[in-house]
């Protein structure tokens, strides 16, 4: 479920998950208050399983990297990329038009996928 996700939006969502949960807990006594806390710790919970995943395509990937205004995503075409290398078990660097630093939970299972496609994509040109 969380193979390919990118790790500082899971701890973001889980802090915000938390807060909201604690927000409802306090204004347990004020119904509408937690209410509303407790609508936003749902709607937080797709942030979960859907939003922040990377993705392994045939010619691209995508990925999430932090620019200036935050974590966005990123296209990446493979004829783009010049050297990529695996520097923890959550941390992957790709060089292409730039390097860009990646953060993602199971990085060692994204790097073997992304060599083997890479590789697979080099073999095809």
């Amino acid at each position: 479920m969380f193979k390919y996700k990118d790790l500082r939006m899971l701890v973001i969502s889980i802090l915000l998950e938390l807060a909201c949960i604690f927000t409802a807990i306090y204004f347990m006594h004020e119904k509408i208050k937690c209410i509303i806390a407790l609508f936003l710790a749902l709607t937080l919970l797709p942030t979960f399983v859907v939003r922040f995943n990377a993705k392994i395509f045939d010619d691209s990937m995508i990925v999430y990297v932090f620019k200036g205004i935050g974590i966005l995503p990123e296209m990446i075409e493979f004829q783009d990329i010049k050297d990529y290398q695996l520097v923890s078990k959550h941390q992957i660097i790709i060089h292409h038009k730039k390097a860009s630093k990646l953060c993602i939970i199971n990085a060692q299972a994204f790097y073997v996928k992304l060599d083997r496609k890479y590789k697979q994509y080099l073999s095809k040109l």
